[in-house]
């Protein structure tokens, strides 16, 4: 499935527009590849987490905290 697409039906769910304002909502790395086939979801990205998606072949990680709070 293509990227774009996982993030449309993620946002369909969960409209983005209504994250609260201190909620850092959205892309936080974005992957170069456009088809993704395997998503590691977790609560906290760490890096056994991230790790862990490497050894497991994973394309895409999707959490549900950012990774830093502070834009870079």
């Amino acid at each position: 499935m293509n990227k774009y697409e996982i993030i449309k039906k993620i946002e369909d769910f969960a409209p983005i527009l209504t994250a609260e304002l201190w909620d850092p909502s959205g892309w936080v790395v974005e992957t170069k590849h456009q088809d993704i086939s395997k998503i590691m979801l977790c609560l906290t990205p760490t890096n056994n987490v991230v790790f862990q998606a490497k050894d497991y072949g994973c394309d895409m990680i999707v959490s549900h905290h950012p990774s830093f709070y502070v834009p870079v």
